[in-house]
């Protein structure tokens, strides 16, 4: 059976799924058969390269500068039809309305919202 969060955060089976600077204690709980879980930090070069192929992207933007820099690199690793999570910290200094309005510059399209981790509230977007 699949975790609580994995569903909110709509991993499916055969699903590939990006995590980017996930906190150390961050964990999806059970994940659906066949999901390809890959972590990497912000500023690896891979997030620069390949194809789209990322079902679900889930990246922990601590800051505007982090926000900035990371939405460029991921979007065009984003598989058509997948989900881009944007999680922040609840007591950092980036709000939900800033990153409804980094959203809205790359004309994304805003989804459901959800807590991912302890003080993590994200919401999801997707590309039209």
């Amino acid at each position: 059976m699949t975790g609580r969060l994995a569903r909110g955060l709509g991993i499916a089976g055969h699903a590939r799924v990006l995590l980017v600077g996930a906190p150390a204690a961050f964990d999806l709980g059970e994940l659906p058969g066949d999901v390809l879980l890959t972590s990497a930090l912000p500023d690896s070069p891979d997030l620069a390269e390949g194809e789209a192929h990322w079902q679900v992207i889930v990246v922990f933007v601590p800051d505007a500068e982090s926000l900035a820099r990371l939405t460029p690199k991921l979007l065009p690793r984003l598989a058509h039809g997948g989900a881009l999570w944007l999680a922040w910290p609840a007591a950092g200094p980036l709000t939900e309305a800033d990153v409804r309005a980094h959203a809205a510059a790359h004309a994304l399209t805003p989804g459901p919202a959800l807590t991912v981790a302890d003080a993590w509230p994200a919401l999801a977007f997707t590309r039209p």
